[in-house]
């Protein structure tokens, strides 16, 4: 009966297999016999041809049935081995590295399973386990192969790398005799722009605060000072924005009359007909007003993709502002989905197709009839935008929202005060994300105490990090900021999009407006 081992993934990547080390010692003319894998899937890859394959998992059996390769322990004495490589198109099920362990207890490295298989069976040697990771900020495997060689590889490693292979350095085989038998690899290799998700955009933050009315009291609320529209002359290319449903007289929503709003009081949060602006609500706009601009723009912008993304979406349950309760429900509902399709706008709400999604295909799904380029996406979800805000704790909400999966990873941190702890969290946000083949946003925004105005200095930090040239935002998807008057255009210029001088004329005139209501710059 055949032995089989499944492989698991585990979380994070170990260092001694993220080196792309190869050394001098291995080449196919003077090192003797090399076998190569034979079955390994070929990777597709390219617009219209579907996503690359990424390595899944590796399992070795006794039998050579179905196998990827043979046996890897040829003239060696012990067992038959034959691996079989999986593969799958989701990038973060992806192998990302790779672990050694010997001793028949012996327990992985922290964040590592172990395929459960003695590589040394019965060849009276110590046993020899291979570990994997899917976790980590390393590119996905593609490929592997095993090789069997005479001879140990040379200690003497260089930077370098053969054939785009990389060889995780150890002998699988240590202890039990015979040949030498060492793992090597390929790793995706992503273009910026290539796909939607690592594609970029500027993603104004809590967008719909602009349609409060402007006045010094709102100082500190308003993350936006300007219009939809006008955040779009400013360089946006990604809306932030929260909806909220009222209720009928009948108790049921309206999907129809859905508003967009903006509150620091979770619990209490919504646009009951739009009215109570003690909850600091974004006016009580019907969404039709304030989205007829965003389309117009894009119909002047034909070449331009917009994108909406959607979070914290609430409905009203109860009659009265006052003691009125809201409640979660999925950004994604089909019936809010409707209500964004009547006003002519694209939706796409499968998180796996907007992770396959090259840029390409994304701006063919976001053209509407008529003109331009808008796609509405489902954001981040529920329990990472909710759980992650300063005033969960600060106004010690009860319970647990809804939980709806998002199709954009969040990287929330309202840790993040000042300037100054801006960069280390831009770092992490960009090492948890940039290769997980998923959507994803970075606050490039600080949160300051509440009733503390806005600073919107650290836009300049901002502007300096996207021009500058030690990469620390290159391949971000939604880089997300308050007050796009300030330094919007300049940042936005710097991932690349196209901005015209009338636009940026349209964008100092409102942001202009804007200062001399009182609010500072």
């Amino acid at each position: 009966m055949a032995v089989v081992a499944a492989l698991v993934i585990g979380m994070v990547a170990c260092a001694v297999a993220a080196a792309s080390f190869f050394p001098k010692a291995l080449d196919s003319r003077k090192s003797g016999p090399i076998r190569k894998a034979e079955a390994t899937p070929a990777r597709r890859l390219g617009s219209g041809a579907g996503r690359a394959e990424f390595l899944h998992a590796i399992t070795f059996s006794e039998e050579k049935s179905d196998s990827s390769e043979g046996d890897i322990r040829e003239d060696s004495r012990g067992a038959y081995i034959y691996p079989t490589f999986h593969f799958t198109e989701d990038p973060p099920s992806a192998i990302r590295g790779f672990a050694f362990v010997k001793g028949e207890d012996a327990a992985p490295p922290r964040g590592f399973e172990k395929v459960d298989f003695d590589l040394n069976k019965d060849a009276r040697g110590s046993y020899n386990y291979l570990c994997v990771t899917r976790e980590g900020d390393d590119r996905p495997v593609t490929r592997a192969e095993f090789i069997i060689r005479d001879e140990e590889l040379s200690k003497d490693f260089v930077p370098a790398s053969w054939d785009s292979w990389e060889v995780f350095p150890q002998d699988l085989l240590e202890g039990g005799g015979g040949k030498y038998v060492y793992l090597r690899y390929t790793r995706e290799v992503y273009r910026p722009g290539q796909f939607l998700w690592n594609s970029p955009f500027l993603m104004t933050h809590l967008s719909a605060t602009a349609l409060m009315k402007r006045e010094p009291v709102n100082a500190h609320r308003q993350t936006q000072l300007v219009g939809l529209r006008e955040q779009l002359d400013c360089g946006a290319r990604a809306l932030n924005l929260q909806v909220a449903v009222p209720i009928d007289q009948d108790g049921e929503y309206e999907f129809s009359n859905f508003r967009f709003y903006r509150t620091y009081f979770k619990e209490r949060t919504g646009l009951v007909r739009g009215q109570d602006r003690a909850y600091w609500q974004s006016g009580g706009r019907d969404a039709s007003d304030a989205l007829s601009g965003v389309v117009e723009w894009s119909r002047a912008h034909p070449d331009e993709l917009v994108l909406i993304v959607l979070s914290n979406c609430f409905g009203g349950v109860g009659r009265t502002t006052l003691g009125g309760r809201w409640e979660m429900f999925d950004c994604a509902d089909d019936r809010l989905m409707d209500a964004f399709a009547r006003h002519g706008l694209k939706i796409e709400t499968s998180c796996a197709r907007l992770g396959s999604m090259t840029l390409q295909e994304a701006r063919e799904a976001a053209r509407m009839e008529g003109g331009g380029r808008i796609l509405v996406v489902p954001g981040e979800s529920s329990v990472e935008s909710f759980q992650a805000s300063w005033f969960f704790n600060l106004f010690k909400m009860t319970g647990e929202p809804t939980k709806f999966d998002g199709c954009v990873a969040a990287n929330r941190d309202y840790g993040v005060k000042d300037e100054k702890g801006l960069r280390p969290y831009v770092d992490r946000a960009m090492k948890a994300s940039k290769y997980r083949g998923r959507m994803f946003q970075v606050q490039a925004f600080a949160r300051p105490p509440a009733g503390v105005p806005l600073d919107t200095s650290i836009n300049a930090a901002v502007a300096a990090m996207a021009a500058g040239e030690d990469a620390v935002i290159k391949g971000v998807n939604l880089l997300e900021i308050d007050r796009v008057c300030h330094m919007g255009p300049q940042i936005s210029a710097s991932l690349g999009t196209a901005l015209s001088d009338a636009d940026v004329g349209k964008c100092k005139k409102q942001c202009d407006a804007a200062y001399a209501a009182g609010f500072h710059r």
